[in-house]
């Protein structure tokens, strides 16, 4: 009976061992997550996307607001925007996101991944 006993004593100590590893590592990435645009430059990020979507789509892009996004994905959310090739407006809308790819953003590559309207 003894062993018995004791084999469950060490077993609940590593189950909640266990149990405690996986609390930290989950609050350390979700704590990692929501400090990542308080340890970036964010507008240099949006300047960076805003240049490489000019020049991809070839049209001159005009908004009244924009904002990075991180979480839960990444990508620039633009607000009232108008697209114009030679002075002619091609399209208007009331918001736009487009999703990044956020590895290949930190070393300075834009990765399209999505547009959304």
């Amino acid at each position: 009976m003894r062993v018995h006993h004791s084999i469950f004593k060490y077993t609940k100590k590593i189950f909640i061992g266990i149990a405690f590893l996986i609390l930290f590592l989950v609050s350390s990435v979700l704590i990692l997550v929501y400090s990542i645009p308080y340890m970036m430059d964010l507008e240099a990020y949006k300047k960076l996307i805003f240049k490489e979507i000019q020049e991809r789509t070839e049209l001159k892009i005009e908004f009244s607001d924009s904002d990075i996004e991180i979480f839960p994905i990444p990508g620039i959310s633009f607000k009232y925007i108008n697209l114009s090739k030679d002075g002619d407006v091609v399209a208007s809308m009331n918001q736009v996101f487009i999703q990044v790819a956020i590895i290949p953003l930190l070393s300075g590559k834009v990765d399209l991944t999505g547009v959304y309207l």
